[in-house]
């Protein structure tokens, strides 16, 4: 058997920087779907302002905010454990009205037509876009965790017909002014 003299130095060393790491606090990144801070934006839909948007929020606590839909405020209020659903309809077929804010425009780009959604406490939120055979919904992500690189998997649907069927959508908010956002497609 073979023994090795480790060097008092080298010994010292590595039980200063094992007590340096371990004083250190460690600081892990959130990337939580739970937030007290959303932006979420009314995506074109093939009904346009006929279509409603649902807007899902649950917590394991009890919590209150607002969901601001252009100059209109909707309160909301959350048990512990259960869901709350508010909507964005059709003219007045909802808590707030969907007008202004659907995005309509031929160019893709539509501005101060986001909807703000704030919490006392960290919430879940989920919307869902619906009018008659077609629907799409999304989990929201937090302000503190955006800015991060995100791949949307997309297929253009082979079962669908008529003049805007069979193409995937990405919408992109961004909750501070003149954000730079970099779009790379691939097609395969």
């Amino acid at each position: 058997m073979r023994t090795f003299a480790i060097p008092s130095i080298c010994l010292r060393c590595c039980m200063a920087a094992v007590v340096l790491l371990c004083s250190m606090g460690l600081n892990a990144q959130d990337f939580s779907n739970k937030g007290k801070e959303f932006w979420l934006v009314y995506p074109d839909h093939v009904d346009g302002t006929e279509s409603a948007m649902g807007i899902y929020i649950t917590s394991d606590v009890d919590a209150t905010g607002t969901i601001k839909v252009g100059t209109t405020s909707v309160p909301f209020t959350v048990t512990a454990n259960t869901v709350t659903r508010k909507f964005i309809g059709p003219m007045t077929g909802g808590d707030a009205s969907n007008m202004g804010i659907v995005n309509t425009l031929s160019s893709g780009i539509q501005t101060n037509s986001g909807i703000y959604i704030t919490s006392d406490q960290p919430v879940v939120v989920y919307s869902h876009v619906i009018r008659q055979a077609r629907s799409g919904a999304t989990l929201l992500l937090p302000v503190n965790v955006l800015g991060r690189e995100y791949v949307v998997p997309s297929y253009r649907s082979a079962g669908a017909s008529g003049p805007n069927s069979g193409f995937g959508q990405v919408t992109v908010v961004a909750p501070e002014p003149n954000t730079m956002i970099e779009i790379t497609t691939v097609a395969r």
